[in-house]
């Protein structure tokens, strides 16, 4: 809250924010969203744990669990099983997306909903190729 505020004042009483010149409220505000960002995600993680904990219900990870000698292990989900088969190929083919969305979609002018159709389409493709070569086991580079 203290960033936010910080971001605010430094916004109205010192300089606009701009990104071009990475002034101080530009910096802020960045920092601003990447704590409130990260706090939001350690708050669903200890909200997930919590909840796991306190209930007696299984969770869908139980079937990601790894029995390794007397001790049990989490592995990874399957989504970040596939990406870490292929890490470059989903690099690559990231590179390759964007650059064909810079090219065909003037993203400046863009809606926003036309935004998240394109953002989704574009994770949805990369996730599923990852999970494609993973499945086939086709390993590449």
């Amino acid at each position: 809250m203290v960033l936010w505020w910080c971001t605010m004042l430094s916004n109205q009483y010192i300089q606009l924010c701009s990104r071009r010149l990475a002034n101080l409220t530009f910096i802020l505000w960045m920092v601003a969203i990447v704590t409130s960002v990260l706090a939001a995600l350690i708050a669903v993680d200890t909200l997930v744990l919590l909840i796991e904990h306190t209930t007696s219900l299984q969770t869908d990870f139980d079937m990601y669990t790894v029995a390794a000698g007397q001790k049990e292990q989490k592995g990874p989900t399957s989504l970040l099983a596939a990406i870490d088969y292929n890490q470059m190929v989903f690099f690559l083919a990231g590179n390759l997306l964007t650059g064909m969305i810079n090219l065909s979609v003037n993203t400046l002018t863009a809606t926003t909903s036309v935004s998240v159709l394109i953002i989704s389409c574009y994770m949805f493709t990369l996730c599923m190729l990852s999970h494609v070569l993973k499945h086939f086991k086709i390993a590449v580079l």
